[in-house]
Protein backbone atom coordinates (compact mmCIF):
# COMPACT_ATOMS: atom_id res chain seq x y z
CA UNK A 1 0.00 0.00 0.00
CA UNK A 2 1.15 3.38 -1.03
CA UNK A 3 1.71 5.72 2.27
CA UNK A 4 0.25 9.30 0.87
CA UNK A 5 1.39 11.12 3.91
CA UNK A 6 5.10 11.07 3.09
CA UNK A 7 4.20 12.72 -0.45
CA UNK A 8 5.07 16.57 -0.35
CA UNK A 9 1.70 17.37 -3.10
CA UNK A 10 0.00 15.51 -1.27
CA UNK A 11 0.73 17.96 1.79
CA UNK A 12 0.89 21.17 -0.70
CA UNK A 13 -3.01 20.05 -1.28
CA UNK A 14 -4.29 19.91 1.69
CA UNK A 15 -2.88 22.92 2.91
CA UNK A 16 -4.22 24.75 -0.45
CA UNK A 17 -7.92 23.44 0.86
CA UNK A 18 -7.76 24.22 4.42
CA UNK A 19 -6.64 27.80 3.43
CA UNK A 20 -9.58 28.01 1.06
CA UNK A 21 -12.14 26.95 3.68
CA UNK A 22 -10.40 29.42 6.65
CA UNK A 23 -10.53 32.57 3.89
CA UNK A 24 -14.32 31.42 3.34
CA UNK A 25 -15.46 31.21 7.08
CA UNK A 26 -13.63 34.54 7.34
CA UNK A 27 -14.65 36.87 4.92
CA UNK A 28 -18.42 35.59 5.83
CA UNK A 29 -17.94 35.83 9.25
CA UNK A 30 -16.94 39.85 8.28
CA UNK A 31 -19.87 40.21 6.50
CA UNK A 32 -18.36 39.26 2.91
CA UNK A 33 -19.70 37.14 0.04
CA UNK A 34 -16.30 36.49 -1.33
CA UNK A 35 -15.12 33.10 -1.99
CA UNK A 36 -10.73 32.09 -1.61
CA UNK A 37 -11.08 31.81 -5.66
CA UNK A 38 -13.07 35.09 -6.37
CA UNK A 39 -10.31 36.71 -3.89
CA UNK A 40 -7.26 35.42 -5.78
CA UNK A 41 -8.93 37.38 -8.89
CA UNK A 42 -9.37 40.60 -7.03
CA UNK A 43 -6.11 40.38 -5.74
CA UNK A 44 -4.86 40.46 -9.37
CA UNK A 45 -6.84 43.02 -10.67
CA UNK A 46 -5.82 45.46 -7.51
CA UNK A 47 -2.52 44.49 -8.73
CA UNK A 48 -3.35 45.39 -12.66
CA UNK A 49 -6.70 46.28 -13.44
CA UNK A 50 -8.25 45.41 -16.52
CA UNK A 51 -6.17 41.73 -17.85
CA UNK A 52 -7.96 39.41 -20.58
CA UNK A 53 -9.18 36.26 -18.51
CA UNK A 54 -6.48 33.89 -20.09
CA UNK A 55 -4.15 36.37 -18.22
CA UNK A 56 -6.13 35.70 -15.67
CA UNK A 57 -6.32 32.62 -15.86
CA UNK A 58 -2.82 32.02 -16.19
CA UNK A 59 -1.88 33.90 -13.67
CA UNK A 60 -4.14 31.93 -11.06
CA UNK A 61 -3.29 28.99 -12.67
CA UNK A 62 -6.97 27.99 -13.55
CA UNK A 63 -8.93 26.24 -15.87
CA UNK A 64 -9.91 28.61 -18.96
CA UNK A 65 -13.42 27.72 -18.48
CA UNK A 66 -13.52 27.17 -14.42
CA UNK A 67 -12.34 31.25 -15.30
CA UNK A 68 -15.39 32.10 -17.40
CA UNK A 69 -17.66 30.34 -14.61
CA UNK A 70 -15.72 32.82 -11.73
CA UNK A 71 -16.04 35.66 -13.88
CA UNK A 72 -19.47 35.14 -14.73
CA UNK A 73 -19.92 34.91 -11.18
CA UNK A 74 -18.50 38.00 -10.10
CA UNK A 75 -19.84 39.87 -12.42
CA UNK A 76 -23.38 39.07 -10.99
CA UNK A 77 -22.15 39.35 -7.61
CA UNK A 78 -21.32 43.39 -8.77
CA UNK A 79 -17.13 42.91 -7.92
CA UNK A 80 -16.14 42.62 -11.84
CA UNK A 81 -17.12 44.00 -15.43
CA UNK A 82 -16.29 42.69 -19.18
CA UNK A 83 -15.03 45.38 -21.43
CA UNK A 84 -14.41 45.05 -24.52
CA UNK A 85 -11.36 45.74 -26.03
CA UNK A 86 -11.07 48.92 -28.75
CA UNK A 87 -9.02 47.70 -30.97
CA UNK A 88 -10.25 44.13 -31.35
CA UNK A 89 -13.57 43.52 -29.93
CA UNK A 90 -13.25 39.80 -30.02
CA UNK A 91 -11.35 40.41 -27.07
CA UNK A 92 -12.67 41.62 -23.59
CA UNK A 93 -10.80 42.85 -20.41
CA UNK A 94 -12.17 42.57 -16.74
CA UNK A 95 -12.17 45.19 -14.88
CA UNK A 96 -12.82 45.93 -11.25
CA UNK A 97 -16.40 48.36 -10.46
CA UNK A 98 -16.35 50.33 -7.77
CA UNK A 99 -17.57 47.62 -5.76
CA UNK A 100 -14.84 45.28 -6.74
CA UNK A 101 -12.67 48.54 -5.45
CA UNK A 102 -14.12 48.82 -2.67
CA UNK A 103 -13.16 45.63 -1.43
CA UNK A 104 -9.40 45.99 -1.32
CA UNK A 105 -9.77 47.67 1.83
CA UNK A 106 -12.17 45.43 3.76
CA UNK A 107 -10.49 41.85 2.76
Amino acid sequence: MFDYENLHLHWVNRLAAVAKRELAQRFRAAGHNVTAEEWAILLNLWQDDGQTPGALSARTVRDPTAMTRLVDKMEKKGFIERRSDPADRRKSHICLTVAGQDLQQQL
